[in-house]
């Protein structure tokens, strides 16, 4: 919900790198130093295996997700993020 605060855990259980790539979303959310510096250019990067929580108070709307790696979008990786 808008103006609480929340820790999203990504996880990579893919074969190779990908990434949560939500520019708008990020930059409405509130967040210290710390989690911030783990989104970077408005995405968290993940390699094969890796995992990271960013913990947030994200603002309400809707906003557009999709991995940035070449084609990866093609293959359907896009989404949503709804925050009431």
């Amino acid at each position: 919900h808008s103006g609480h605060p929340v820790t999203i855990h990504f996880v990579n259980e893919g074969s190779g790198g990908h990434d949560f790539t939500a520019e708008e979303f990020f930059s409405a959310a509130t967040m210290d130093a710390a989690n911030r510096a783990r989104v970077a250019k408005g995405r968290v990067s993940l390699g094969k295996g890796e995992s990271s929580d960013v913990t947030l108070t994200p603002r309400a709307g809707t906003y557009k997700v999709h991995c940035s790696h070449f084609g990866h979008s093609a293959l359907g990786m896009t989404g949503k993020v709804v925050v009431d």
